[in-house]
This record gives C-alpha cells, structure tokens and sequence, in this order.
C-alpha cells in the first residue's frame, strides 16, 4: 500500500491506539456510529450516548464528536460550536494520541462550520489551531503524516477560498497520485480512504469553478464538471452509502449549467430534485438556483417569486455571498419594472451587506468587488437619482395640489353656510323617515317565521350560488315584499343581505379551491361563475375586499 494512503486510513483508527479496559461494546458502538453516521440519525443518537455513558474518557468524548457532527449535519450551527467549545475546554490537559486526535476532530469541524458560514476569519484561526496540535506530535510517526496531510487539504480549501487557485490546484493534484493505489479491503479503512479521495476531486472540482468565474474561460467549467463527475463515482462506491450523494452531485451540475448560460437544461435538472432528494433538505437551493436561471431567461414574476421565498423563510440561515445576488437581482427586476420604492429597499440591502463582508473581510467581497460591487454600486446610484426626482416630483405636485385646495377652500367656505343648513335638514327628514318605517314594520310571527324558514332553505340547498339570486327571489317564493324580508334579514342576522352573501360565496370558493384542486385549473371567470358572478372584475372586487388578496394571487399560494 502507499505510504500517503497509510497514513490517512491510520487515522480512522487513531482511537485504538490509547489503552483501555474492557473496550469491546465501546469500540463495537464507536464503529456503529461511523456506519450510521450517514444512514440513520435516530440509530446515531442511540449509539452516540452508549458511547457518552461509556467508563472511558476517551469514549465518553468522542461520542461528544459525533453529536457535534450530527448538529452539524442538522444545520444546528450554534450547538455545534457550543459542544466543539465546550469538549475543547474539557479536554484541554489531555496529551495522549486519543485525544490529539479528538482535538484535531473537534478544531476540524469548526474549521468547516466557520468556513461555511463565510466567516473566514475565524476559520482560518481553527486551521491554525489545528496547524499548533499536529506539529506538536512527536515523534513524526504514521499518525503525525496523515493529519498533515489533511491539514494540507485544508490549507487548499483556505487558498481557494483567498482566490490562490494555481496554488490550490497545484497542492490538491499533489494528493491524487497517492490516492490511486489498491485500496485496503477493511471496509471501514477502505470508506475512509474513498471519501477523502472524493473530497479531493470535489475541492479539485470547485477551484476549476472559481477560475473559470475569475478569468471568463469555460474551459475550466467542463474540467470542473468532469472533477464533480470523478468525486461522485468514488462516492457510489461508499460502504454504507451517502444518501445525499446523488442530490449534491446534481446541485454542481445545476450551478455548471448556469455558468454555461444553459438555464433551460439547468431547470430540467433543478425539476428532479424532488425525485432524488432522499429526505435532504433541497428546497432553499432549488429556489435560489430557479431565482438564477428565471432572472437569465427574463422571466421577471418567476424570478420575483421564488427569490422571495428565500427571503422571507426566517428559519434557514442563508450565505451571505448568496443573499447578495438575491438583493441584487431584486433590485433589477424592481427597477426594471419601474417600481422604485422596491428597488430602493434592495438595492440599500445589497449595499449594506457588501459593506459587512468588506468590513469582515469574507470571501464575498473578495471574489466580487471587481465586477459584482462596481455594477450594484452603479445601479444604486442610478435608482437614488431616480428617487429623489420621484420626491421632488411629488413635493411639486403637493404644493401645486395645496394652492388648489385653499383657492377652493376659499369659495367653498362662502356657500358653506347655506349648505350646512340644508344637509341638516335633510339628515332630520331621513332620520323621521326611518322612525316611521320602523314603526309601520308591524311584521307577524308566522310571516317573519317564513322567510327565516325560506333563508336557511335557501342556505342548505345553496341556491344562493345561482346568478338571479336576489332579496326579490326570496319576498315572490314567499308572496311578500322584498323590504320586510331585509327587515326582518337585518334583524337577525345583523348584517345587510349583500354583505352576507357575498361573504358566505367568498367562503364557498375559497374552501372549493382548497380542498379540489380540479377548480384550481379553471379561469378566473370560470371560479366567478362557479358562485354566481357574471362579471369577473366584481368577483376580483369582492374576492380581494374579503380576501386582502386577489383570486390570481391566491391561487399561487395553493399551488405553493
């Protein structure tokens, strides 16, 4: 075997190493939790506190490794850093192999938390710390080479990251001769070894990305998908599988497809992440990669749509390299369509979230201070020029509009007088005019008995949804006048006829459209018609007045 290869599957077993007592159920249960780590969370769990019971120390803490990874995967980014913390803090006298190994771990996973985070910062500090513990060993035995040469990996990510990317490439491709010998057959050894050979080919892979952003050669974008392609081959052949491979894997090739400017054959990709997903988490990556190809195809709603479905989802913490194109994009398609109050808003959040990562020095305003930052910039200029000749637009026309008002203020105060006389006099003769009708309403039982009777008639057998209906249907089906059937409506139900109707139609609707998704298919005027609307602007008037929402939008949310 090569000796490269050695040293990284004698990591995997670095544990082994420290003496322990009765060890069996403890290495039995550690072995456990690598096999579901990626498989099965609830078993992990189980095996994770069989290791935290365990009588030995070195046991007890690496179960608290693996519950910070199982965080980690569960995107529980601040008990994450906590259990790191604290289980560093823990063990922060403890020497032996076992727990330099545990340490190493432990500086890792943060290392990939702040990494991913965008705080590069604090990353690079972790790889630092990690740098201090492994040239610590002594003396330079197997052990001390394998974590080098990890350490050298991550050194590569770090480099890329900085935009060093020859230098990258040159440190990862170094590793790749050591990684084509034959493999040990031990599964456990020979899982390690292919997914650090997967990990290689996948960083190799994201470097040719980020060249090809940096120097506009697609050459480098099919050298990239080739790596993706290589890194997901090797991943196939996992023991136990990763059941996310597969939905991961068709994420690079989206983001390929969209630096190629193949936005049509990207959402044919993005349309079957549903169908491969094995219970990952896929929504918010297929609404930013739909954001991306819907802005690039001029599909200005689409675009809108679901990059406000990113936005607006509170629980997912989203990149902030990400978040940017998003505002940016935004901002566009607002200024695009003239809606300035929008683009405003996105475009000072575009502007503030460059400012924050300039201000911390991330990734983001590295890689797109050059072209990305100059053009928002530009635009947002554009769009404050557009605004304040919007205010003072309106500042000429308020005080155009205030000069009219006092002119007819002026003479409208002259006939006020005369006029507020007979308004008066009119609200009193309506007001008799009301006091007499109550009066003359001398309704009796059995006829104010039949028209509730005909109400709830007309309620169970839902004639109310008929076009003709009206008060008058109900006063001839019961040989009476159509004002003692209001009255008496008015009296219990404490509502005018009108506004009741048309509120229990709207209710109608709007539970058909929930519950059959057969109406759903039908045209507005259709869905008006269902209810008795002739005219489809009166059913939208009335849908949106009961609604707060229109019929059109509505129907989005259901489809969502």
């Amino acid at each position: 075997m090569n000796k490269f290869l050695f040293f990284i599957l004698f990591y995997s077993f670095s544990y082994s190493q420290s003496p322990k007592g009765n060890q069996q159920d403890d290495e039995a249960s550690y072995k456990k939790c690598v096999f579901f780590i990626n498989t099965n969370k609830d078993s992990l769990k189980f095996y994770i506190n069989k290791l935290q019971r365990s009588n030995d120390i070195c046991y007890r803490t690496t179960g608290d490794v693996f519950e910070a990874k199982l965080a980690y995967f569960n995107k529980e980014y601040t008990k994450t850093e906590t259990i790191c913390l604290e289980t560093l803090k823990k063990i922060e006298h403890e020497n032996d192999e076992c727990f330099t190994s545990i340490k190493i771990s432990l500086y890792t996973r943060l290392f990939w938390l702040k990494k991913n985070l965008g705080a590069y910062n604090e990353a690079y500090h972790f790889l630092n710390k990690q740098s201090e513990i492994i040239y610590s060993i002594s003396p330079k035995n197997d052990f001390f080479y394998a974590k080098e040469l990890t350490l050298k990996n991550h050194l590569a990510i770090i480099k890329s990251e900085l935009g060093l990317y020859d230098e990258t490439l040159k440190i990862l491709k170094s590793h790749l001769p050591n990684l084509n010998e034959e493999e040990n057959k031990d599964s456990l050894k020979d899982y390690h070894s292919k997914k650090y050979k997967a990990n290689v080919l996948n960083s190799i892979g994201n470097t040719y990305f980020s060249l090809a952003n940096k120097k506009h050669n697609a050459t480098y974008l099919d050298s990239a998908a080739t790596y993706y392609q290589k890194s997901f081959e090797v991943s196939k052949s996992f023991i136990p599988l990763h059941k996310d491979s597969e939905i991961i894997y068709t994420f690079k090739k989206v983001k390929v497809l969209v630096a190629q400017k193949k936005y049509k054959d990207a959402l044919k990709l993005i349309n079957q992440y549903k169908k491969i997903n094995a219970s990952y988490d896929y929504h918010q990556t297929q609404y930013f990669h739909k954001t991306l190809c819907f802005y690039n195809l001029k599909k200005s709603d689409s675009t809108i749509l679901y990059a406000n479905k990113i936005i607006n989802n509170k629980e997912d913490k989203f990149e902030r390299n990400n978040l940017i194109t998003l505002y940016d994009i935004l901002s566009n398609e607002y200024h695009n369509s003239n809606n300035l109050d929008s683009a405003y808003k996105y475009s000072k959040l575009t502007m503030q979230h460059y400012e924050l990562a300039e201000k911390n020095k991330e990734k983001t305003f590295q890689l797109l201070y050059e072209n990305d930052f100059e053009k928002a910039k530009k635009l947002n200029r554009e769009i404050k020029i557009e605004e304040q000749k919007k205010q003072n637009n309106l500042f000429i026309l308020f005080a155009l509009v205030l000069i009219f008002v006092f002119c007819f203020m002026f003479f409208y105060l002259k006939n006020k007088q005369k006029k507020k006389q007979l308004i008066i006099n009119e609200l009193k003769n309506k007001t008799k005019e009301k006091e007499t009708i109550k009066k003359e309403y001398n309704i009796n039982k059995e006829l104010e008995s039949q028209i509730l009777d005909e109400i709830k008639k007309i309620n169970t057998e839902l004639i109310f949804l008929k076009s003709d209906f009206s008060i008058n249907m109900i006063a001839e089906r019961i040989n009476t006048n159509s004002t003692y059937v209001s009255f008496i409506f008015n009296k219990h139900y404490k509502e005018s006829f009108k506004q009741y109707y048309t509120k229990i139609r709207i209710d109608y609707i709007v539970e058909k459209l929930k519950k059959e998704p057969i109406f759903r298919k039908y045209s507005i005027q259709g869905i008006a018609e269902e209810i008795g609307y002739t005219n489809a602007s009166a059913f939208t008037r009335a849908f949106k007045k009961q609604m707060n929402i229109t019929p059109s939008a509505f129907l989005k949310t259901l489809d969502y």
